[in-house]
């Protein structure tokens, strides 16, 4: 009998006696699409272009420079908008 509630027993447990029809795919799709799937992702990965010359001029001790040299995956958009949007004062004066 194999349903929804068992399923994570399989995926989870190296040596299983049997194998119901179909789940199998999971198995390939560890082994088989995901690295592959990375393989592609790092070829695109090395094929952006991450010059950072360009935006050299904004690298210091400013608000900008700090936010530019803490860049994370927990950076606080918030944040990164306000200092990316200039005012109508800043943009005439």
């Amino acid at each position: 009998m194999f349903d929804g509630r068992c399923a994570r027993e399989y995926l989870d447990e190296q040596d299983v006696a049997y194998l119901p029809y179909g789940l199998d795919i999971v198995e390939s799709l560890g082994q088989k699409v995901l690295p592959q799937l990375l393989r592609r992702l790092n070829s695109e990965i090395e094929l952006t272009n991450t010059d950072a010359a360009p935006f050299a001029d904004l690298i210091g001790d400013t608000s900008v420079g700090k936010l530019i040299a803490s860049l994370s995956e927990t950076t606080n958009t918030d944040l990164v908008n306000k200092l990316a949007t200039l005012t109508t004062s800043e943009t005439t004066g």
